[in-house]
């Protein structure tokens, strides 16, 4: 058959080569044999360095296990998908590779569009009524030739050197492309898309390995090694979303491959082109379609054949993977689920710290708790300098709460007691009282400084005068001072095994630390007696009221870790929709479903 007379030499390295790619390894391995397969070496040569990536004893288990090219002549060929042929009465899906879970073994099932049965057109009929039916429909079809001495159709001659002149190659270059797409794509690419992509480089490779021109005598046994490449063909056509699908995952994938542009054409052309429909073009639609109406000696073309759908029919709900990338994914799910954990952590203590802080009307912090220490007697003059506010604040403050802290003070059901030992706040009380005092020297030194000038002098935005780094200084001795105190006042609200009442006979003052994972009863229940300003409130709405003031004031001062507590707010709700997003990407849906049940913040936030 001139172009297809081939060796036997040169079909059993083709032999060889086909055994050697089916070969099961490891991913990066795999990876690696596909790049010589694709390379432009000659079959010899590609045989030997796959052998060399394989190691020594590839050679062996090729000659133990591949067929003669005699008998892989007789072989049906790999059926990725099951004949929907009526008489065959067979309509299961095809298997691509399994999804390894857990509990078991779940394949994945991409069922072609069905074919309506076309009988085979006696000879007579086909004389008299189809051949002319056959001129006028089919004759623009290039993959068809029609003879008149004596009457019938075949497949022209030429296809199969179209087949390796033209298909293949465009299938090699779409292969070079997509090679190791399987690996990689899914950190990018939608589940449908890349099982799109799964199904395409099937394709691909059929194309690769079968040669029309050796059946053209057959039309049957030539339609017996098509027939994957049929089934593949149609899932890929069955919709116009699958298209659109397949050529936007092919150029995602072009675009994360370095100098694929430069190398090669359009990608996305290269996919059109193979994927065309045009019957009046010679290309895989049209020589299908001829090869029907040879068959079956009827006026048909593969459009009239196919059961129309308008739905994918590759699964959107997981990846198609092998084992290995299915275990790189979730592990990667493992990752993101873990990060998710530890911003669920980080969220709470800002959720905790948004709590004490209120807003107002024009969504500014609410300062009126800071005016309540002043009984509401606070001039403009006041809130502009720190030199008076900073002194004023410690007084007021120290007036309210200082016996609650570190006094004694009357609650019901105890009597007058300490809430915490000596000391405990001791010193916390003393450093505020020497800031008040150095800030008012400082004010009587050399009057007044402005609250954004020292706030810039903080923040390192502005050059200082004197009195300004002083006063910045000072200022920032507070704001540390207020920090530690409210640090170890959490350690005993913040901890929900704390017993809130106390009995008498059992109450001692201790330690904040003792309290910061122990279940021991500390009296945040009871109400206060006296102080008098401080009666008909429990403690524990004291303990509130000291750390909102206390949070509010370095609001006021704008304070570095407060202020990117609260500006974190925004990043991580940010992180946490990014997450659901990749969880909804990549996972299945029933194990998205059992982490976002996990964390409920993917819910909540993730879903806003």
């Amino acid at each position: 058959m001139g172009l297809f007379d081939k060796r036997h030499a040169d079909i059993d390295e083709q032999a060889t080569l086909a055994f050697l790619l089916r070969k099961q390894r490891p991913v990066e391995q795999q990876a690696a044999v596909q790049e010589v397969y694709l390379s432009t070496a000659h079959a010899a040569e590609k045989i030997r360095r796959i052998r060399a990536l394989d190691g020594a004893d590839a050679a062996v288990a090729y000659e133990d296990n591949v067929p003669s090219a005699t008998q892989q002549d007789s072989t049906r060929p790999i059926r990725y998908f099951g004949s929907d042929d009526p008489e065959h009465g067979q309509k299961a899906a095809p298997e691509l590779p399994p999804r390894r879970t857990a509990a078991r073994t779940e394949p994945a099932h991409v069922p072609p569009p069905r074919l309506w049965h076309i009988p085979r057109s006696g000879y007579f009929r086909f004389l008299f009524r189809n051949l002319g039916a056959i001129i006028r429909k089919n004759a623009v079809n290039p993959a068809l030739r029609i003879r008149f001495f004596p009457p019938r159709v075949e497949i022209d001659a030429e296809v199969g050197v179209q087949w390796i002149t033209r298909i293949q190659p465009v299938a090699q270059t779409l292969q070079y492309i997509l090679a190791g797409s399987e690996v990689h794509s899914w950190k990018y690419l939608e589940k449908t898309e890349y099982n799109t992509i799964r199904v395409f480089m099937l394709l691909l490779h059929e194309i690769h390995t079968v040669d029309p021109g050796a059946h053209l005598d057959n039309p049957q046994k030539l339609y017996e090694h098509m027939k994957p490449i049929e089934d593949l063909l149609r899932v890929l056509r069955a919709s116009e979303i699958t298209v659109d699908t397949l050529t936007s995952a092919v150029r995602a994938v072009a675009d994360h491959r370095t100098q694929t542009h430069a190398e090669t054409e359009d990608p996305v052309r290269l996919t059109e082109e193979l994927l065309s429909r045009e019957v009046g073009e010679l290309c895989i639609w049209s020589i299908l379609s001829a090869l029907h109406c040879v068959m079956s000696r009827n006026a048909v073309t593969l459009n009239e054949l196919v059961v129309p759908t308008s739905e994918t029919l590759i699964p959107g709900n997981r990846f198609m993977c092998t084992d290995e990338v299915n275990d790189e994914i979730a592990l990667y799910l493992k990752g993101r689920e873990e990060a998710v954990g530890r911003l669920e952590k980080e969220y709470s203590n800002i959720v905790r710290v948004r709590s004490f802080i209120r807003t107002s009307v024009d969504s500014g912090v609410d300062t009126g708790v800071l005016h309540d220490l002043f009984k509401g007697n606070v001039q403009a003059k006041t809130l502009s300098s720190p030199l008076l506010f900073v002194p004023a604040f410690v007084t007021g403050f120290l007036q309210m709460y200082g016996n609650l802290l570190d006094g004694a003070v009357r609650i019901d059901g105890i009597g007058s007691t300490r809430l915490f030992p000596l000391q405990t706040f001791h010193s916390h009380i003393m450093r505020l009282e020497l800031v008040q005092h150095r800030l008012d020297s400082l004010r009587q030194r050399t009057g007044m400084v402005e609250h954004s000038h020292v706030i810039d002098v903080m923040h390192g935005r502005r050059e200082a005068t004197e009195p300004e780094a002083e006063a910045s200084h000072q200022l920032s001795t507070a704001l540390d001072t207020i920090q530690d105190l409210q640090r170890v006042l959490s350690l005993v609200i913040r901890n929900p095994r704390v017993k809130r009442t106390a009995e008498p006979s059992e109450w001692a003052p201790r330690n904040p630390e003792h309290y910061a994972m122990s279940d021991q009863g500390f009296p945040l229940d009871h109400f206060v007696q006296d102080p008098v300003e401080l009666s008909g409130r429990s403690v524990s709405d004291h303990f509130h009221r000291i750390m909102q003031i206390l949070y509010v004031f370095r609001h006021h001062y704008r304070e570095r870790k407060l202020l990117a507590i609260l500006d974190r707010e925004h990043q991580i709700r940010q992180e946490i929709r990014d997450i659901r997003r990749e969880i909804l990407r990549i996972a299945h849906v029933r194990d998205a479903e059992q982490i976002f049940r996990r964390h409920r913040l993917l819910q909540h936030i993730g879903a806003s």
